[in-house]
């Protein structure tokens, strides 16, 4: 047994956004661009995987294109929009300018992120 230290190699990742995309580059650079934003970001290639991290981490923002998040409607019997705030990826996202794509990306999931908290600030009735 050892006591865990602060400076834990395996800290544990709060997740405030889930990217589901097909490309691991693009990917890559979301979860990268929405680290240094300060969120915590998980990401999946396929609709399968997406599955799994929205049950094992209950993101509160997804991004995802519409005919991914029809197939995960499909594969999980309810709309991820039920459940969370979803962003779609711009359809330009991967071919755009790095740096207007990040701009975009991060300005639709603060938005996302907003709504989302206010969702979850109000009591229910």
């Amino acid at each position: 047994y050892r006591p865990v230290e602060a400076d834990d190699p395996w800290p544990s990742l709060a997740v405030d956004v889930l990217c589901v995309h097909p490309s691991l580059d693009v990917l890559a650079y979301a979860r990268e661009v929405l680290k240094q934003a300060g969120y915590g970001a998980a990401t999946a290639s396929n609709v399968s995987d997406a599955r799994v991290l929205m049950r094992a981490t209950t993101p509160p923002v997804m991004v995802i294109s519409p005919d991914a998040q029809a197939r995960l409607a499909a594969l999980t019997g309810e709309d991820p929009a039920s459940r969370l705030a979803v962003v779609a990826w711009p359809p330009d996202f991967s071919t755009e300018d790095a740096g207007a794509a990040a701009n975009q990306l991060l300005a639709e999931v603060n938005r996302a992120v907003a709504g989302a908290a206010k969702r979850a600030a109000k009591p229910l009735v």
